[in-house]
């Protein structure tokens, strides 16, 4: 190695490890007083310490060359994926025998009702969950049946990624390592039987994350089989449908793929146009059949115009006559000052007076509902950007630490643990005791556990597994020059900029297909590259010649 390109490398690997010790302090509060005349010392003592071990391990990574392993022939391969399933699948099914039927969530319980005909459906929830919420309990008209089909959906697609994982060649004591922690890990025992739109969300996204190394495997050459193709159509709708911000990881990583795999671009396009025709169908004729309330989605597209008009009052904004006469018809000023809080629109949305009347009430939805209200609100909300554009990015900055704050010193809606039973599914909300009292003791230990704030950052807190990710990622992009890592990590990195864009509240369960995914990234970490077997051996032959 010529001493030019020697001293390119140290400064990479210098750059990198100064960059993450600096984000190490930012993201964990070292809690150094202040007051204390060594206080700047300290924290240079603690970003040296940061710096040593993380130049120790990027420069032994960056050197790091996997040993050669025999491949698995396809009989091992089926047994790995079923090892993985069964293994998962009993210990989440010993979560469904805890809290037995499912733990319900007001989301669910709102879909369960839209789902049995007692309300109207609505787009403030995907009605794509709804509907396969219908299906499921067609078989079995339970809760437990959608726990349990999103307990076996979720092990199956661990199984599938232990088995693309080994064709990279990467250790098997890491792929059990992956098997591993996902069997028990606790977040992915409460989540795979917490009946909320996102553990489905996760899954998709998981499975879509799978699809993707796929491509990048066999370079293109999966995209040659009609079967795939189809696969690969069904993982961006699902996507895209779970949740409405799924559509920017869903539709972003398809146009990577278009621009990546340009002899593929045909096939490419035929996937994309056939998701984009089946959501035109979805919205449109079925949403009509359905008879779908898409006027109630408008108060969640105003949410974050409203988040940003409470952060500009709370800091003390001006308004013109005009717009205060507009804003008080949808919430009094004085409220709009007090319900602010840049961690959670709760408040703002589901906020009481004294005498428990909703500030945010039907007349006030109602109101925005009409005309062209909305867009008069989105008008005054542009003007403020405008005017003050530091008070939006401080807003931004305080909601997004769901994604770059390891440590939290408040409390988190980690589990749907609320007062909700399985006979209010059946006869309506009636006040029931709350989920701890009526459980047994260890799943009163679990559910301390899960909930434990000095462990957060390790048991619920998805910034440390994104952070982790993000490490490995680039990493790994540093040492096999293999920049297709981007292609299969395109919908982590989309999902991202779709919380920090959206910080409506710091729930666990908007990040966790980052922590769903976050195992594979410390897996391939540890991979010879992105590719089988033999063009693996066969850059490593070249490579030492």
């Amino acid at each position: 190695m010529s001493m030019r390109l020697l001293s390119r490398v140290m400064w990479r690997e210098w750059l990198f490890a100064g960059l993450w010790s600096y984000l190490l302090i930012v993201t964990l509060p070292m809690r150094i007083p202040s007051s204390s005349s060594w206080h700047i010392l300290k924290y240079i003592f603690v970003f040296v310490s940061f710096f040593l071990v993380l130049r120790f391990v990027t420069h032994w990574y960056l050197r790091y060359r996997p040993a050669d392993r025999n491949q698995l022939k396809p009989h091992f391969r089926t047994t790995l994926f079923l090892v993985s399933f069964i293994l998962c699948t009993a210990s989440w099914s010993f979560y469904l025998y805890l809290f037995y039927p499912g733990l319900i969530s007001w989301d669910f319980y709102i879909q369960w009702h839209q789902m049995a005909g007692k309300i109207p459906y609505s787009d403030w929830h995907s009605v794509f969950n709804t509907l396969m919420v219908w299906m499921v309990t067609r078989l079995w008209y339970s809760p437990a049946a959608v726990a349990l089909a999103q307990l076996v959906c979720m092990a199956f697609f661990v199984g599938i990624t232990a088995r693309k994982l080994e064709r990279t060649g990467v250790s098997m004591w890491a792929v059990l390592f992956l098997v591993l922690f996902y069997a028990l890990f606790p977040l992915f025992g409460f989540y795979s039987v917490s009946l909320w739109k996102d553990t489905l969300y996760s899954i998709a996204f998981l499975w879509l994350t799978i699809m993707l190394l796929e491509i990048v495997i066999t370079e293109g050459a999966a995209l040659t089989k009609i079967r795939f193709m189809a696969a690969l159509s069904l993982s961006l709708l699902s996507v895209a449908l779970l949740r409405h911000n799924g559509v920017v990881p869903a539709f972003g990583a398809a146009v990577v793929l278009l621009v990546w795999y340009k002899r593929q671009f045909k096939r490419i396009a035929i996937v994309i146009g056939i998701v984009g025709v089946l959501i035109g169908l979805y919205k449109g004729p079925l949403f009509s059949w359905l008879d779908v309330d898409k006027k109630d989605n408008i108060i969640l597209k105003a949410l974050l115009p409203m988040q940003h008009i409470g952060a500009v009052l709370a800091n003390n904004g001006k308004l013109t006559a005009a717009e205060e006469d507009f804003l008080s018809k949808v919430i009094s000023i004085p409220y709009w000052k007090e319900a602010y809080n840049p961690r959670s629109c709760m408040a703002l949305l589901f906020g009481k007076d004294s005498n428990g009347r909703y500030y945010l009430d039907s007349t006030s939805r109602g109101f925005l509902r009409e005309g062209n209200h909305y867009y008069k609100l989105l008008k005054i909300w542009a003007g403020l950007i405008t005017r003050y554009p530091t008070v939006i990015l401080q807003h931004h900055w305080l909601g997004s630490e769901l994604v770059w704050r390891i440590t939290a010193d408040y409390r988190v809606f980690v589990i749907p643990d609320e007062d909700l039973v399985a006979d209010d599914l059946y006869t309506g909300y009636t006040k029931s005791p709350s989920l701890r009292q009526r459980s047994g003791p260890f799943a009163q230990f679990l559910l301390d556990l899960i909930n434990n704030l000095s462990l957060g950052w390790l048991l619920h807190r998805a910034a440390l597994y994104w952070w982790v990710s993000l490490f490995c990622i680039i990493l790994f992009f540093f040492r096999t020059k293999e920049a297709a890592i981007f292609v299969v990590s395109m919908p982590v990195l989309l999902h991202v900029v779709t919380v920090v864009a959206f910080p409506f509240v710091q729930n666990p369960r908007y990040m966790f297909p980052l922590m769903i995914t976050a195992p594979l990234w410390i897996v391939l970490f540890f991979a010879p590259g992105l590719a089988g077997f033999d063009r693996c051996r066969t850059n490593r032959k070249t490579n030492h010649q």
